[in-house]
């Protein structure tokens, strides 16, 4: 009985988050829509071929997302995949949503990923508990006199953090006392201060102020991984990170390594 009331519970947990996400997209499309003023005009001819090619997934796509999607230099496909589709069927249904939360916890990379290069780790709070660079539990005062051993650090909080929302660098001559409180108290738990990378000088050249970075999407699927998409991502001028929800651009990578002609922000 237990069992069965947690697999419900489990259950609607699944479909509340689908829900939550595809509502999140269906607002954040509209809204980019109305921003590039009515996006491509998508014919009754061309919704035709879209609700025929989706007809036998049992689905009916949103009109908007393809006048979002599309362009007028041949740029219209009825393969597009709308975000609240992508967000409440095909992604559940190929990663188990009830993971999420655990594999989002910046503070637990470390041993989840022993052998992986990544920043140094300074300080970490997990639920209210401080811990050193090596995982030692420590004080909150130890933990701000680390802190302030430091030329310069990055804290960010270590869950619900996407998009380089609430990130806090403080760089040589900015690392006081003040400072190093004033995030502790507004963070309060839940976050974690790490080294900040220097860059490659080519990657520099792009934009000095934020950490840009190659992302690649892969797809683990009947044994084999295949690239879904690869995109240089670089920050806005004077932006500390380079997430395009922060007003950063990213730029497609062929497969023979050279970039798109053109970035989107």
């Amino acid at each position: 009985m237990r069992k069965k009331i947690s697999l419900i519970g489990d259950d609607l947990y699944k479909n509340l988050v689908s829900r939550h996400r595809s509502n999140l997209q269906k607002k954040d499309g509209k809204r980019k829509l109305k921003s590039d003023h009515g996006g491509y005009p998508v014919s009754n001819e061309e919704y035709e071929k879209i609700k025929a090619f989706w007809k036998p997934y049992g689905i009916t796509p949103q009109k908007y997302w393809f006048c979002l999607f599309s362009n007028g230099e041949g740029g219209f496909s009825e393969k597009y995949i709308p975000g609240d589709i992508w967000v409440s069927k095909i992604l559940p249904y190929y990663n188990d949503l009830m993971w999420g939360r655990a594999f989002a916890d910046k503070c637990i990379y470390d041993r989840l990923f022993p052998d992986l290069k990544r920043p140094r780790t300074i300080v970490k709070n997990s639920c209210g508990r401080f811990y050193d660079g090596k995982g030692n539990i420590i004080t909150r005062d130890e933990a701000m006199a680390l802190c302030l051993k430091e030329k310069q650090f990055i804290a960010k909080f270590a869950t619900f953090s996407s998009g380089g929302k609430n990130i806090h660098v403080l760089k040589e001559g900015e690392v006081t006392q003040a400072a190093v409180k004033a995030f502790f108290d507004e963070f309060k738990m839940n976050f974690v201060v790490q080294d900040l990378v220097e860059q490659h000088a080519d990657l520099s050249r792009l934009n000095p102020s934020s950490l840009n970075t190659l992302r690649v999407i892969s797809f683990f699927f009947q044994g084999e991984v295949y690239i879904l998409s690869s995109q240089l991502r670089v920050g806005g001028d004077g932006a500390r990170v380079d997430n395009y929800s922060s007003n950063g651009y990213a730029c497609n990578v062929n497969p023979d390594g050279r970039l798109n002609e053109r970035a989107v922000s």
